[in-house]
Parts: C-alpha cells; structure tokens; sequence
C-alpha cells in the first residue's frame, strides 16, 4: 500500500510539474498582461493542479483468480516469495516520514507566523487622530478596518476575516500624504477583497504539498498577480501613480524581515520590480486578444495533461473482471458425476432432466455457470456442491434444496495435516539464519496482524467451499518471508496466499537470538 502510494504521489508530483510549469509559462510567451485575469487564471490552474487525483481515470490492473492465471493445479509447488519487501517497506517508511515532517514543519512554521502577528497586533497602537489620508482612503475604498502602528512589523500587513486590522511600520508616519493614502488604500482593498482567507488557505496548500516545486511556483505567481490587481484598483481610484510608485520605493529601502504569511503584506522584495514594471508599462488590452490568448493556452493544456495523465497514470487497486472468468471454456478436468438424489420428488427428475446432458463433459467455468442456471430454473432455492478431486481430474456434483428448505447433504473435507513435523515441512530455500519449526496452533497466538482473505467471486458462484493448507515461512521480524500451497483448491489457493502474505507475527526468539519459523496456516473458505 505504501510502494502504491509513493508511486501514484510521484507521478502526481510529474503531472503537476507538466501542467503548472507549461501553465505559467504559456502566458509569459503569449505575453499575457492582465493581471485580474492572470489572478483567475492562477487560481484555475492551481485548483486544477491540486484536484487533479480527484478527477482524472485511475487506471485499476484486471486481476483474474483463477484458471488462466497460472493456477491451473497443484501437481507442481506454488511457492511466493516476498524477500523483498522486508527490504523495500523501510524505504517506503522512510520516504513518508520525511513528506510527512516537511509538512508538519511547514506547518509549526506558519502557526509561529500567525503567532508572531498576534503579538505585533497586541503590541500596536492604534492611529490616533486618524490622519486625513487615511479617511480619504477609507471613503474611496468604501471599506473600514482598525488600522494600527507597529514599531515591530516590517511592512504594512493586514491580518483578520471577521475584525479586520491593518499594522503599519512607524516609517509609515514619514511619508506623504498622498504615499499614505496610496498604502492605506492598498490595504483595506485587501481587507474588502477578503484576502485574509485566499492568503491562509493558499499557504496551507503550500505546506502540505512543500515537496512539489511547481505548486510553490504557483502559489508565488498567484501572490503576485493579486498584488498587481490590488495596485491597479488602487492607482484607478487615487489617480496618484508616481507618489505610489515612491511608497513603493521608499519602505523597499528599509530593512525586511521574513514575509508575515499568512498575511497579505504591502509589499514582498522578490515582488517588487513585477509590480513597479507592470504599473508602469501598463497598458490596456482587448478582449479579443485574452480571448484568443487563454483559448490558446487552453488548448495547448489540454494536450500536454492528456500527454502527462497519460505517461504518469495514478494507479488503483485491482479489478476482477466476473464476466469474463465467469465465461472462460478452458478446461480443468471432467464433471465426473451429478448427484441429485438429495433433492424430493417431482423436483430430482426435473432437475436430472435439466442437468443429464452435462455430466461427463469436460468441465469448465463457462460449464459450471451453464449448469447453475439450469438448475435454477427448476428451482431457485436448489443449491450446487462441487466437489474436486485432489488430482483435479474428475469432479461431483450435489444439487440439494438449501436451508431452511431441507438441510444439506453432509459433506466430506478432506483431512489436513493436524501438525507440522520435520518430514512434513516444506523445505524453504536456506538463508543462512536459524530457524524452528512451530505448530499453526501455537503461531496463532503470535498472530499482531491478520488479514482476512477475498472469498475469489468466481469460487462463491459455484460454490467452492474448503480449507487451504499453507506452509509459511516467518522471517525473524514477524513478517512472512514465503509460502508455499500444501494443500486445497487451486481457485481458492492464490486469495488464501495473498492475505496471508499480509499478516505480521510476533517475533521469536530462540535462547534470546531471533529464528525464522517454518509453520502452517489453514485458511477455511465459505465454512462456518
């Protein structure tokens, strides 16, 4: 489950580093300036990014149990052996505790960041008188917010969803008045654009995916762009671009400490020639050109995801195909007899008129589905026992009427070895380690992790019910290092190999030295 995980995290991590990278670059080469736009834009694609296991196909691998899958019969061993995944589980381990602290740091970061502006707001002082620039900014914006003086906080920031609040660095009082109206409005058209909450869960993403460059770019880029927006609205209202562009300047000449995420801050350095560089250069652009631009791009992100969901495909657990196995012809010995006697009268002649034809014919699944629906339509409530032979050869039937309607037949399991020996183990492959043999009995106590076994569709539709004998290798950690079919039906024996494989023992030790354990597992299937 882990390998699963960490391959479908990496070919995520591909997808994404295709379409965030194409994305941002696309609208650089198409040279794309709108920044209200590009705000949406990035929030798109950021989505897109993020939900992209939720809405493209996962590809499920067809899994069939059963004849056609290689097991076919126990005259040869079915020996599985699982070395190397003692080997590969630690990596795997490894690989999820280093995601899952680069995420948790993240997100001790960002906590001591929150935790850092409520002492800056604690600390602050509100404006008082409130200064004319800052009433102007207030009427113009049609917004209101307690706006403070902070001796500590680096830059102008706004912080809050329900009681907003603006701290402003006392190099703030310096300035003109209309720099301070400019910067004032800045803020509060944060506060009115509720960019409190973008900014917190936007670096929440960050944290969780940290790992992946392309949502940091992204997540940069989509910072900017409102940035941008917020400077364009406020240069539209104030009709003061040049003492903006000065306050710009001006607190990018004081000394800046670390960006206060997760709040929208007046200003970031990496940010500033962007910002000065689109003010400037600012020019009006038709909406035939963006149409034709993001149609473009569009286009060309349609084809790079299909090209990427489709070298880096996110995987899913297996399928079983029923319909298919259900229909299979291939042969797997002959339907040596057909019992009916346990059925009344009139229903054992209808029922031996129906199934005659089929006895002694080679028997197949496509048979044995054949010959339940011919029993069924005698009566629904009749039930079919199939019984194999050990060799597989030769195959009864029992058609009974089930319980409550008569009881069944009794039935005959075939003996299993009570307990294992040196001359009935399995002789496993040396590995240089010492090992004991131990009865199932006794490991059964030892058992920490059990998994229960998938009862194969196709052995409950004809009813194959009985136990499968397996000889288990444990390796000195409590894991199982191998297993081999001693005994049971081939249609049942891979599911019983699959969940036991899966089970984790108790270590054991030997004169305090750890041993692998040679033992027997019984796994019982369609049995009370």
């Amino acid at each position: 489950m882990a390998a699963m995980f960490l391959d479908n995290l990496l070919h995520w991590t591909g997808q994404v580093m295709v379409i965030g990278a194409l994305g941002l670059v696309l609208p650089l080469v198409l040279r794309v300036r709108h920044a209200r736009t590009q705000l949406l834009y990035c929030h798109f694609l950021l989505a897109v990014c993020v939900l992209l296991p939720f809405i493209e196909p996962w590809r499920h691998p067809l899994t069939l149990i059963g004849h056609g899958t290689g097991i076919t019969s126990t005259a040869g061993p079915i020996f599985v052996a699982t070395h190397g995944a003692g080997v590969a589980l630690p990596w795997n381990v490894i690989v999820l505790s280093i995601l899952l602290a680069g995420a948790a740091a993240r997100l001790c970061w960002l906590a001591v960041g929150l935790g850092q502006i409520r002492r800056y707001r604690v600390a602050a002082t509100p404006l008082f008188p409130v200064p004319a620039a800052l009433e102007a900014a207030s009427t113009l914006t049609q917004t209101e917010a307690l706006v403070c003086v902070s001796s500590a906080a680096p830059g102008p920031v706004t912080l809050g969803l329900v009681h907003p609040v603006v701290l402003l660095p006392e190099s703030f009082l310096a300035l003109g008045e209309e720099a301070q109206c400019g910067i004032v409005c800045h803020e509060l058209l944060h506060v009115r654009r509720h960019d409190w909450l973008a900014t917190v869960f936007e670096e929440v993403i960050g944290a969780l995916l940290w790992f992946n460059p392309a949502i940091w770019w992204l997540l940069a880029q989509t910072r900017l762009a409102r940035e941008q927006v917020v400077d364009q609205e406020v240069v539209r209202l104030t009709s003061a671009r040049d003492p903006y562009l000065d306050a710009l300047l001006a607190l990018a000449g004081k000394r800046l400490e670390q960006d206060l995420a997760p709040a929208p801050s007046f200003l970031r350095r990496r940010h500033l020639t962007q910002r000065v560089h689109y003010l400037l250069k600012e020019a009006p652009t038709s909406r035939m050109r963006l149409l034709i631009s993001y149609s473009s791009i569009a286009a060309i992100l349609a084809l790079a995801g299909w090209f990427a969901l489709a070298t880096l495909p996110l995987v899913g657990s297996a399928q079983v195909k029923m319909e298919a196995l259900a229909n299979s012809k291939e042969a797997h010995g002959i339907l040596a007899s057909i019992d009916v006697s346990a059925l009344p009268e009139p229903l054992r002649s209808a029922a031996w008129e129906k199934v005659k034809t089929f006895e002694g014919q080679p028997l197949s699944n496509h048979l044995m589905r054949q010959v339940g629906e011919a029993a069924a339509g005698v009566d629904s409530h009749v039930a079919l026992r199939w019984q194999f032979g050990k060799d597989r050869t030769a195959t009864t039937l029992t058609i009974f009427l089930s319980p409550p309607f008569l009881p069944a037949p009794p039935y005959d399991y075939p003996a299993l070895e009570p307990h294992i020996s040196s001359q009935t183990a399995y002789p496993f492959p040396a590995t240089g380690k010492p090992r004991v043999l131990m009865a199932g009995a006794a490991m059964a106590e030892k058992l920490v992790h059990e998994v229960e076994p998938l009862y194969p569709p196709q052995a409950e539709a004809v009813l194959i019910r009985g136990v499968v004998l397996l000889d288990v290798l444990i390796a000195t950690d409590g894991s199982v290092a191998a297993v081999h079919l001693a005994q049971g039906d081939p249609v049942l024996a891979q599911s019983a190999i699959d969940a036991v494989k899966r089970r984790t023992y108790k270590p054991t030790t030997v004169g305090g030295n750890p041993v692998e354990v040679v033992t027997q597992v019984r796994v019982p299937f369609g049995m009370q």
